[in-house]
């Protein structure tokens, strides 16, 4: 029954307004796809419903198999871990005091460029500071 709650809070938790991924299989970005694959594997095993007959393991089930399929699909993986990574960074960034002379970023404006550029390059697009 815990697993089964842990999934379907996991599965509500938005990082960057998509589907936490990693916290649905209780995993580390970090792990690599067999270390991935194993904690999938137990909880599958754990939320099957022909294994399982409490309330929501059917449901949490899927959560855990559609986690799997996107993680295990190396070029969705690579994509996703990056849109984290540069959310994170523009969040940090983000948090600076633009009061301040010796801040990486002094402005709103400059602040909407780098989202801009932090989303042109989870997208794969390529825009050169000339182009601003």
């Amino acid at each position: 029954m815990l697993s089964t709650f842990h999934v379907f809070l996991a599965a509500e938790t938005r990082v960057n307004g998509e589907v936490d991924w990693y916290g649905i299989l209780d995993a580390d970005p970090r792990d690599d796809n067999e270390t991935l694959k194993k904690k999938y594997r137990k909880l599958a095993l754990m939320l099957h419903p022909d294994k399982n007959s409490s309330v929501g393991a059917d449901g949490a089930f899927k959560h855990v198999s559609e986690a799997w399929k996107f993680l295990s699909d190396k070029d969705k993986r690579a994509a996703y871990d990056r849109k984290k990574s540069l959310y994170t960074m523009y969040q940090k960034v983000s948090v600076l005091n633009p009061g301040k002379h010796d801040a990486l970023l002094s402005s709103t404006f400059e602040d909407h460029i780098l989202l801009l550029l932090l989303y042109n390059l989870s997208s794969g697009i390529v825009v050169s500071t000339s182009q601003i």
